[in-house]
């Protein structure tokens, strides 16, 4: 007898020491879970606050940056304006200053600034040209090239303007789908109106800019971007562009849609005295929610 009740003594025993051994595993787990969920939370805690120490820093680069070019925009400006003062110093030293000065108003980062002080500079080699009583050849060509390096310096940041700077476009398809000659959405989407140097037509950028502000007045809600740009000589010469004629250029098959309405309104609206006819043309390079239109008649076909 006291055989079997040692045996059943050692049983009871291995049977609380498994209880027990499992009570702590269990413990032990859920220690590790709190353990773990305290991790989590630290780390996401963590997360949090990097992120918020992000946007922080992404102000203050902001800022930075506002304030550099608020700051060469001042530069650039006071430049100018000192070119204007200088009537101690050669036409040939004054154009030398534009020509450099043209080189940074591609860093102006605000499009209307930009077309303002590169107005200003042309003003400005008008001006010297116009001090001296019989500019020479030399004088001439220079101020020639200053106001075409700025015109091209201006070109070349506007198109920057439209590929680095991405938008959010809401219901683009259904805009496209509903918009009508008689009622157009034009949406957020962006127009340049180009006109083209050296046209035959002398007042066309008188037209690009009216027929800009007749199409824009049709749709109160438009609320992309809408502007009237020179479209250089020497750029439209070169591959990518050579545009002559009246063109609607496209990039998808939602711009084709809106491009045919618009074509409709503007052959309603074109110029009287012309056979203007829009031709619509889809182009490889891509820029989303823009469409460009031309007026460049026989703009190829003359000598600069």
């Amino acid at each position: 007898m006291a055989d079997i009740s040692n045996v059943n003594q050692t049983s009871h025993l291995s049977t609380l020491e498994k209880v027990i051994g499992i009570a702590m595993m269990l413990l032990s787990g859920l220690a590790a879970f709190q353990s773990s969920l305290v991790k989590d939370s630290v780390t996401i805690q963590g997360a949090i606050l990097e992120g918020v120490q992000a946007e922080i820093a992404k102000n203050a680069d902001d800022r930075e940056s506002r304030k550099l070019n608020h700051e060469i925009t001042i530069k650039i400006f006071e430049e100018v304006k000192d070119i204007y003062k200088s009537p101690n110093q050669s036409p040939d030293q004054l154009l030398n200053r534009l020509l450099a000065v043209s080189a940074l108003v591609e860093a102006i980062p605000q499009s209307e600034v930009r077309t303002s002080l590169a107005a200003a500079v042309k003003a400005a080699v008008d001006n010297v040209t116009a001090t001296v009583d019989k500019p020479t050849e030399q004088i001439k060509l220079k101020s020639e090239a200053v106001k075409s390096k700025i015109d091209l310096t201006v070109f070349r940041a506007d198109q920057n303007d439209i590929s680095s700077s991405p938008k959010i476009h809401q219901s683009l398809a259904s805009d496209a789908e509903t918009s009508t000659a008689e009622s157009p959405k034009w949406s957020n989407y962006d127009f340049d109106f180009f006109w083209c140097e050296n046209a035959s037509n002398p007042e066309a950028t008188k037209r690009a800019a009216e027929f800009a502000a007749a199409l824009k007045q049709l749709d109160p809600q438009a609320s992309g971007r809408w502007r009237i740009r020179k479209l250089p000589f020497e750029i439209n010469k070169g591959p990518g562009y050579r545009v002559e004629g009246y063109k609607i250029h496209v990039t998808s098959d939602d711009e084709q849609k809106l491009a045919n309405v618009l074509k409709r309104i503007l052959k309603q609206q074109a110029i009287p005295s012309a056979d203007v006819n829009f031709d619509i043309k889809r182009i490889q390079y891509s820029t989303p929610w823009y469409i460009s239109i031309f007026f460049c008649p026989s703009a190829l076909s003359q000598g600069k």
